[in-house]
């Protein structure tokens, strides 16, 4: 993120969601949902959760953050079915495993 904020670019194309001229907010909201999903494991993983209880921890959280960021139910829905929440929480674990909880 430091690097393509670096860039000064005049537009961004996030994924399936067509082009914007407004990068550092997409940026620094990008940057916030990092932090924020990092502390989150941070309070989650100690307790060294099975990856049915994280998908299902993650899953609630995601869908609070989305609550608390504007979206509708009807939206959270639409991106439940198209690529559920829960499966991101796989991705986490690895990415504790190799990068947090490294012996």
């Amino acid at each position: 993120i430091t690097k393509l904020k670096k860039l000064n670019l005049k537009q961004i194309a996030p994924t399936h969601f067509g082009m914007y001229d407004d990068v550092d907010w997409h940026l620094n909201t990008l940057q916030e949902n990092l932090d924020a999903t990092e502390t989150w494991l941070d309070e989650v993983m100690p307790s060294e959760p099975s990856l049915d209880e994280l998908r299902e921890s993650y899953t609630k959280w995601m869908e609070q953050q989305s609550r608390e960021q504007g979206l509708s139910e009807e939206v959270i829905q639409v991106y439940t079915v198209s690529n559920p929440i829960g499966m991101s929480a796989d991705g986490l674990l690895r990415y504790w495993n190799k990068h947090k909880n490294a012996k």
